[in-house]
């Protein structure tokens, strides 16, 4: 039998797992032990399942299964639904704290897996109420758990070209999400095209620096990065100041400039992001700022009927409110 078949023939004959075949993992949430490890990962399904289908991940499904565990990650805590899972973290399970009671479940674990520890962490602002107390913590605000870690050289989780992988996939997941962002703007699905656009620029953040313990530093991106980066973010925060411009909620019009200025500082030049934010800026009553923009966008193209013709209007909503004030004012001095 080789590597793969006994993978599955060791979870379908451990307890508390199901016979699912790992490629269908995906599409069967309703599944308790899928839930309970996508849950605890917080990743995206892809990442998830192309993770647990390699060698390591055998193992570890096998020990998280069993030991009726999720995988955590402690290191990158932007991980998950905001971008790559560093690949260091999902060599580790975390075990919930039934599993403490079990050392069968952590024999069984070791012996069909590379996994070869199995030590306690006290894991703080958990509240575990009184069993604290017995279990010899030193307040109620922490929880004990155990974590069975794979053996794997560092090597092997730091294969060459990892760092060029994951900056790939962080570009692929981006342009999906704003593709996907596109597709709900079409349908005029404002609400959703945000979030769409707002996922596609979060994942094309630079990660944190692994040498940073306090995970405050972020990696800067190349210069060749910021290349092929720059551009989609740009597309996402120009789309984001499209969608605010066709929403009326509270904030919407700053939400608008805001995304577009952000367009704006990756490339100046980039005209449909000026519009929109020059017509927010005559929205919330900037005339002189939307005048700016739009006098900018007039000297960049001179023969756009749509920015001239902005332009005339913003001058004449500009006088006509300056008009109002100066006869509210002196309406003021009459009374």
């Amino acid at each position: 039998m080789d590597r793969q078949s006994s993978t599955h023939a060791a979870i379908a004959h451990s307890s508390n797992v199901t016979t699912t075949s790992l490629s269908s993992l995906t599409l069967n949430r309703t599944d308790p032990v899928t839930r309970r490890l996508v849950e605890g990962l917080q990743c995206d399904l892809d990442i998830y399942n192309s993770f647990i289908e390699s060698d390591e991940g055998q193992d570890i499904f096998i020990m998280a299964t069993m030991c009726e565990s999720r995988i955590v990650y402690m290191k990158n805590k932007r991980a998950g639904w905001y971008g790559p899972v560093d690949q260091d973290d999902l060599f580790t399970v975390m075990c919930s704290d039934e599993c403490l009671q079990s050392d069968e479940l952590h024999k069984k674990a070791l012996s069909l897996s590379r996994c070869t520890e199995v030590f306690l962490i006290a894991v703080d602002d958990l509240a575990l109420g009184s069993k604290a107390t017995e279990l010899g913590l030193p307040d109620d605000k922490s929880s004990l758990y155990c974590k069975l870690q794979l053996e794997v050289t560092h090597a092997e989780t730091q294969p060459r070209g990892q760092d060029a992988d994951w900056f790939v996939w962080k570009l692929r997941r981006a342009a999906d999400y704003r593709a996907r962002g596109n597709e709900a703007f079409k349908q005029e699905k404002y609400g959703a095209a945000v979030k769409l656009y707002k996922r596609a620029l979060a994942w094309l953040e630079p990660p944190n620096d692994r040498s940073d313990v306090t995970l405050d530093t972020k990696i800067q991106y190349s210069a060749e990065e910021l290349q092929q980066v720059n551009p989609v973010a740009t597309a996402c925060y120009a789309n984001l100041a499209m969608c605010y411009s066709k929403l009326d909620g509270d904030g919407d019009v700053g939400r608008c400039i805001a995304a577009a200025t952000s367009a704006l500082k990756l490339e100046d030049g980039h005209a449909k992001a000026r519009y929109r934010r020059s017509q927010a800026y005559v929205t919330s009553k900037e005339f002189d700022l939307a005048l700016a923009d739009l006098t900018k966008l007039r000297d960049l193209e001179p023969d756009n009927k749509l920015f001239r013709s902005a332009l005339s209007r913003a001058q004449t909503a500009k006088m006509q409110f300056r008009k109002k004030q100066q006869s509210a004012f002196a309406n003021i001095f009459e009374k």
